[in-house]
């Protein structure tokens, strides 16, 4: 819809009613009129909203969001109409326009919804690691999560408390949103305190990259971790573009393992690796910081498979290792991410 009485360089006194079909409100519980619109030129408080029951008295609903009066920019307006619940709704939109200022108005979009149900709200990516006199950022994303199963970023919509700067230590920071809270923390460092960031190597097998060309072999991954790379029962190796082969149908390998040791104050968080196999293959993939198992999983004979850490273990010790072997594998690559002093 669109309304105005300005005409050839004229504004025109006017008075304009858009009046919407009866809305059947008998089984809402708490519903939302929502709608879009923008407005410029005149005055907006001569452009508002109206409701009655069926046959009855209009009365003023309040909104406020007309737009910024500089650009035709839509924005969205949700105004509370609970108190029609279980009656027939009947709402308008009324304009009017004096001789001496005409605003030109466009509504668009109109729906009568009920109101979603907030269950939770949760931070994520946000910055973790501060120093002593830095300013707070509430950055990341804030994710609202409806009953209905939805979810909404309202990051700029929350609010967040406002950790003390000036000490160091951790720092709970909380954020709510229509009543609903959540927390994250934050670690804020002394000056010259070293920072921990995040980092993945990567260590990745083929042609053209790492060559598992013996039984021990030795070799960095991208972030020059050194990695042992061990196999025992098998002397076949063979190089292939995106991958190599270790064992065969007639000579399998007993067990292949593959450890590093990441510097000393490293924290793992994931571990990540990928193999395949041929008609027959078969073996079990096990994933360990330290002497801690944090993942395992099995290859088959039909599918390239990627196994993935399940949970953390401290240490800074990583060993993925294949057992119970039958014929070749594919070996793609190892990742491991973990947070690292800089």
């Amino acid at each position: 819809m669109k309304a105005s009485a300005f005409k050839s360089s004229t504004n025109y006194a006017a008075e304009s009613w858009l009046i919407s079909p009866l809305v059947d409100m008998s089984s809402a519980v708490n519903p939302v009129l929502s709608f879009m619109t923008v407005a410029r030129y005149g005055s907006n408080e001569n452009l508002t909203l109206w409701a009655r029951e069926k046959d009855g008295k209009w009365s003023q609903l309040s909104f406020s969001n007309y737009g910024s009066g500089n650009d035709w920019t839509f924005v969205t307006n949700s105004v509370d109409v609970s108190s029609y619940a279980g009656k027939t709704l009947q709402f308008a939109f009324k304009y009017v326009s004096t001789s001496s200022g005409a605003s030109t108005w466009e509504i668009k979009d109109v729906e009568v919804n009920e109101a979603k149900t907030l269950k939770s709200i949760a931070w994520t990516g946000y910055t973790e690691s501060y120093t002593v006199g830095d300013t707070f950022t509430a950055d990341g994303t804030v994710t609202a999560t409806y009953l209905d199963g939805t979810t909404v970023d309202v990051t700029s919509e929350a609010s967040f408390s406002s950790p003390d700067m000036s000490t160091a230590g951790a720092k709970t920071v909380t954020i709510t949103y229509e009543g609903e809270t959540t927390t994250g923390e934050i670690t804020v460092k002394a000056a010259g305190e070293a920072t921990n960031v995040d980092k993945t190597a990567t260590i990745t097998f083929g042609t053209n990259n790492v060559k598992i060309s013996a039984a021990s072999v030795t070799a960095n991954d991208d972030c020059n971790n050194s990695w042992t790379i061990t196999t025992v029962g098998t002397t076949s190796f063979t190089a292939q573009p995106t991958y190599y082969q270790v064992g065969s149908g007639s000579k399998p390998a007993t067990s292949i393992t593959f450890t590093t040791t990441l510097p000393s104050d490293a924290e793992v968080a994931s571990i990540e690796a990928r193999f395949g196999g041929f008609s027959g293959t078969a073996g079990t993939v096990s994933l360990k910081v330290g002497d801690t198992s944090v993942g395992s999983g099995s290859l088959n004979a039909s599918n390239d498979v990627t196994v993935s850490s399940t949970t953390t273990a401290a240490g800074n010790v990583v060993t993925v290792s294949i057992t119970d072997i039958s014929k070749g594998v594919k070996c793609y690559y190892l990742k491991v991410g973990y947070k690292t002093a800089e």
